[in-house]
């Protein structure tokens, strides 16, 4: 077989590899998101929003209460056969959607409020107070730390 004819087949069989690889990676987001899970594609560390709970591997089995020292997360390097590489994690909670306000904000916003009222009767005074209260979920605001939904 000349060289040639061997580069062919040499490339046809490292594209299917690819391909194969491609799909078993699409089973396993399919299989981890289907169940609940966050899907791992590997790595070397744990990803910083695993919660330290339940784990899902490729063969579909689920680690209830893994050991942080036992857990390998890396699917290259980790000597552990295909099926049992780990493919789902659960996020730890997301961070609270508000923040507080800092006196600042606080202030020029109630100021704002004030403003709008100045020259009118306690009433409204109430309704700027519920206003601010509405506006700013009782003196927070929305924080730009919350998951993405």
């Amino acid at each position: 077989m000349g060289s040639e004819a061997y580069e062919k087949i040499k490339a046809g069989l490292e594209e299917a590899l690819v391909l194969a690889e491609a799909e078993q990676e699409k089973e396993a987001r399919e299989l981890a998101t289907s169940e609940g899970f966050t899907y791992w594609p590997g790595g070397v560390n744990p990803p910083a929003d695993w919660d330290g709970g339940e784990l899902l591997f490729r063969s579909g089995v689920t680690w209830r209460r893994p050991r942080r020292a036992s857990v390998k997360w890396s699917h290259e390097s980790s000597g552990l056969p295909r099926y049992a590489h780990i493919i789902g994690y659960h996020k730890k909670p997301g961070e609270p959607l508000w923040e507080p306000l800092s006196s600042a904000e606080n202030y020029a916003i109630r100021q704002a409020l004030w403003r709008l009222v100045k020259d009118d009767y306690t009433g409204l005074a109430r309704t700027a107070d519920k206003l601010y209260d509405a506006l700013t979920n009782g003196g927070r605001r929305l924080g730009v730390t919350c998951d993405p939904v």
